[in-house]
């Protein structure tokens, strides 16, 4: 960091030493997080992680080959939805449902996904397939309208209605369960990059990350989104993955700001403002863009190295040596913490977690969202503003 040229103009101040050692200190590893699993197959471009409850088994989305691998409670690893069945383009988020027995999956023909098809590439859609046979139930592809699309993530209602975020053209489209039309739910050239998606806890708030501008949040039944207020020295940028856990809490995985983390914001009861936040984990070892991830039993499971920055934009790898079998990291995550004020200090006060002058480590305010490396900072990088209400389609 001391040798960054953006910090070149403080050199000679005493402010210089305080300002390196916080940075630095910002790039210890924190958290709890353990290996769950390996899965040694190399150069998957994993994506994201869901689990059966009923059978035990785990599941891993490729990106670059196309395909979904089943994990079974032993270990043993095998292609549940073998490269481009059925159609499949690249496999982005997945989620089980498994009362329907049903595996949910995102596809989309990116450049990174191999072998794709040229003309393919900016189609899009949601293949439902078979939860213990992995047989394809149905697929419902994005009308062609002149735009690419690109289904990233996806949120699974309890009446069986699947909400999808389009990362290439900024909008988010709905499946009712009783449909067979994938159809556009909102769209606004407001948006830059929509990622995570997540419905709270009585389903009518769908909580959204737009990767370049924060968090935002839309009323389903008034037809209505909001930007969240956000403290000032809070970053929300950069977020990939964003789950809704407990009452009151959002857990987003940052992979667009150095260092990636995991973190944990508080939300007020009107789903309207954050009103605290709390780091869970940050440069962890494996850390190489960790991306999507799921809830099991109050630990969450998320993928901790996808390796997105070894593809260029074009979908060729930098280097296939650098290439590394991919982690699954789990962390315990309770309900039932509260933050303290506007910020949430870490319960321990080891002074390995404490940055400079006590001031506990990722509470220093980060650098803004990262969008020129990996090819996971994809289309749309305006910084327009956003207005506080965002109108439909």
């Amino acid at each position: 960091m001391s040798e960054d040229p953006d910090f070149t103009s403080l050199h000679g101040f005493q402010v210089y030493d305080y300002v390196v050692q916080a940075l630095n200190n910002n790039f210890l590893p924190f958290g709890a997080s353990e290996v769950a699993f390996v899965v040694d197959e190399k150069g998957l471009l994993g994506e994201s992680v869901a689990y059966d409850e009923k059978t035990g088994n785990f599941f891993i989305s490729s990106v670059r080959k196309g395909k979904v691998i089943r994990i079974d409670k032993d270990g043993n690893a095998e292609d549940f939805i073998k490269s481009g069945q059925d159609g499949l383009w690249g496999a982005f988020g997945i989620k089980t449902d498994s009362e329907r027995r049903h595996l949910w999956v995102a596809s989309s023909a990116a450049p990174q996904v191999k072998d794709v098809k040229k003309t393919d590439i900016g189609r899009a859609g949601l293949f439902k397939f078979n939860l213990d046979s992995g047989e394809l139930i149905n697929k419902y592809i994005v009308t062609p309208d002149g735009d690419p699309h690109l289904l990233g993530e996806l949120v699974i209602a309890r009446n069986g209605d699947v909400y999808a975020s389009d990362s290439e053209t900024p909008m988010v489209f709905k499946l009712a369960h009783d449909s067979d039309q994938i159809e556009s739910l909102f769209k606004s050239d407001n948006f830059v990059n929509l990622q995570g998606i997540a419905l709270g806890p009585e389903e009518k708030h769908l909580f959204m990350a737009d990767y370049q501008l924060g968090l935002f949040v839309a009323d389903l039944d008034a037809e209505r989104i909001r930007r969240l207020v956000v403290p000032r020295d809070v970053n929300v940028g950069g977020i990939d993955g964003l789950y809704f856990h407990g009452a009151d809490q959002l857990i987003a995985i940052q992979n667009g700001i150095r260092p990636n983390r995991v973190v944990r914001f508080w939300v007020n009861d009107a789903f309207t403002e954050i009103v605290g936040t709390e780091p869970l984990e940050s440069s962890n070892t494996h850390f190489d863009d960790p991306t999507l991830g799921t809830f099991i039993n109050g630990d969450f499971y998320y993928v901790a190295n996808s390796q997105w920055p070894l593809y260029d934009a074009d979908g060729s790898v930098k280097d296939p040596n650098r290439l590394r079998a991919l982690v699954i990291l789990k962390t315990p995550v309770t309900t039932d913490a509260k933050p303290v004020g506007e910020r949430m200090v870490p319960l321990k006060s080891d002074p390995k977690l404490m940055g400079p002058a006590g001031i506990p480590k990722g509470l220093i305010p980060e650098a803004a969202p990262e969008t020129g490396d990996g090819a996971k900072a994809q289309a749309g990088q305006s910084s327009g503003q956003v207005s506080e209400e965002l109108p439909g389609d």
